[in-house]
């Protein structure tokens, strides 16, 4: 909880004689506050008592004038605008008003958030609400869905929803009402507020309370990130599917990773937060039944979790071959805290005929090369360059400079194992394509690639059209992997993509969206899925790199 909304509890509680400046809805809430953490209010102060009843809450509504007769009183001043209590108090203050104890203004939010359930933890939270009798839920925006959900699953009995967006919904099997629909319901009913962001529930408590309601909760965003951050754990953890929630820092911001256990093998997913909010009853059914792991072991069979006790780059023991993994970095990165590379880590420069500045010695503008495209094909141009212009090597890959493989000292001995060495899958709840589609690419790239695709090789084809429906890729275009498998890989996804980026030249259509990097992704998603029964397919954590600015840790 709040420390500044702790000690102004704390003063008030010591405070004598409690009165309360205001008679209207921020006042109401302080009181109710109040009256749940045992605090007394005597009275209701305000300037004119001509516009506010003689009571409130059988508490006397008296007039600031009356208040300076008195001697042993303590006020409570404060509003939701910080510009509005400024003005009452330069007020207070010019009538010689003592006593004052001023709200500060960081902690509206906690105030509303806190005056009809005691949220201390989400544990007491979630209690107290599964105690109530009756629950509304209000939705306005996509995080209702997810509350929704975790509230379901801790035993919160939901009567309906109340929404003006229908289309933000899941199919819940409950009633939906409308606001106006509200007028018939029980005024004791509990109402939640879901809005992501706090001040922003604040504007509906009015319009809920001149229909009559007063419990109102509004979920802080403690309360938000503790459902949010909890909600990862009880869909993998509890769900009877035996699932772990694996904590560790390789991982990006808003993602977690889950791992399984199965026939002695391991295997993990990396799983991005946002996605929660579309969670179907079918898809949580699906992680519990443990289909979708089936699934993945249908399309990739024997790819599994490769282990590692991570070290940095530069104490990693590179074995007596030629390895050569480049580093791809482009002028326009953001700032990260420099490490120390070793030789087999070449940092490549992506995108350099687009700028004069230069920050690697090897840039991919030299040779054979696609480097004034890199706005559409991104770190795809780094593997042009390096099919094209570099040979010999016993296993090539890619990293990019805040994503990369996490790494033990003897990573690269447990390489010469395999023939590919992956990042670990991420798992999507809905297909591959409709995530694409629905995030980074248009429909029409997509349609196009798979065109393509079917020219290419027919076989390839069938496998696109699983890898399409699939609901796991490996993301982000890193790899390691023997040369020879490097070319043909290679050969696939340019024969693809520059037919792609040749239909949209011959149409005049400029994109500069990074749209071929993404089919680049599917691709080689695809390739490997396509060669999963005839190729030894290991995959390790993604490394992330937080830029300074952003860093968590």
């Amino acid at each position: 909880m709040n420390v500044i909304y702790k000690d102004f509890l704390h003063r008030v509680k010591n405070a004598k004689n409690v009165k309360i400046y205001g008679a209207g809805k921020f006042a109401k809430t302080l009181y109710y506050l109040f009256n749940r953490k045992g605090i007394k209010v005597e009275a209701f102060v305000v300037a004119d008592t001509s516009q506010n009843p003689a009571e409130l809450f059988q508490k006397p509504v008296i007039a600031l004038e009356n208040l300076e007769k008195q001697e042993d009183y303590s006020l409570v001043v404060g509003v939701e605008r910080k510009e509005t209590t400024r003005k009452i108090l330069e007020n207070l203050l010019a009538q010689h008003i003592k006593n004052i104890i001023i709200v500060p203004a960081s902690i509206v939010n906690d105030i509303y958030c806190n005056f009809v359930i005691n949220e201390e933890s989400i544990k007491i939270f979630m209690e107290n609400l599964a105690n109530e009798k009756k629950v509304i839920v209000y939705v306005a925006d996509r995080d209702g869905n997810l509350i929704i959900r975790y509230m379901q699953n801790k035993g919160v009995q939901i009567d309906a929803i109340c929404t003006e967006k229908k289309e933000l919904l899941l199919d819940w099997q409950m009633p939906i009402l409308s606001f106006e629909q509200l007028g018939s319901v029980d005024k004791n009913t509990i109402i939640i507020l879901t809005m992501g962001n706090p001040d922003w529930q604040r504007g509906f408590v009015s319009r809920l309370r001149s229909s009559g309601f007063e419990r109102i909760v509004l979920l802080s965003a403690e309360i938000k990130e503790a459902i949010e951050n909890d909600f990862g754990r009880m869909i993998w953890e509890e769900k009877g599917a035996d699932f772990q929630v694996i904590n560790t820092q390789n991982v990006e911001q808003y993602h977690y990773i889950v791992q399984k256990e199965k026939a002695s093998k391991v295997y993990r997913w990396r799983i991005a937060a946002r996605d929660h909010y579309t969670y179907t009853d079918n898809e949580i059914e699906s992680i519990r039944k443990g289909s979708f792991v089936e699934e993945y072991e249908r399309l990739f069979p024997n790819c599994c979790f490769c282990p590692y006790d991570e070290v940095p780059f530069c104490k990693v023991d590179s074995p007596d071959i030629n390895i050569e993994i480049y580093l791809s970095k482009c002028h326009k990165d953001k700032k990260i805290a420099q490490q120390s590379l070793p030789a087999w880590l070449i940092p490549i420069q992506v995108g350099k005929a687009l700028t004069d500045i230069r920050i690697a010695e090897v840039c991919d503008n030299t040779g054979d090369n696609i480097s004034m495209k890199n706005t559409d094909y991104s770190e795809g141009t780094a593997l042009y360059w390096i099919w094209k212009n570099t040979h010999g090597q016993d296993y090539v890959g890619l990293f990019h400079y805040r994503r990369q493989m996490a790494m033990g000292k003897d990573s690269l001995y447990k390489l010469m194992q395999y023939d590919v060495l992956l990042t670990v899958p991420t798992y999507i709840p809905m297909s591959t394509k409709e995530f694409f589609c629905t995030n980074f690419i248009l429909e029409y790239d997509w349609n196009l690639m798979m065109k393509y695709i079917k020219e290419y090789d027919e076989f390839y084809y069938k496998t696109a059209l699983k890898h399409e429906k699939a609901h796991s890729y490996f993301p982000c275009n890193i790899f390691i992997m023997r040369r020879e498998y490097f070319d043909e890989m290679c050969e696939f996804i340019f024969g693809v993509l520059e037919k792609v980026d040749g239909y949209y030249e011959n149409i005049h259509m400029v994109r500069k969206d990074r749209y071929l990097g993404y089919l680049v992704e599917n691709l080689l998603s695809i390739y490997m899925m396509h060669h999963a029964a005839d190729r030894n397919i290991a995959y390790t954590d993604m490394k992330y790199y937080y830029p300074i600015e952003e860093s968590t840790f």
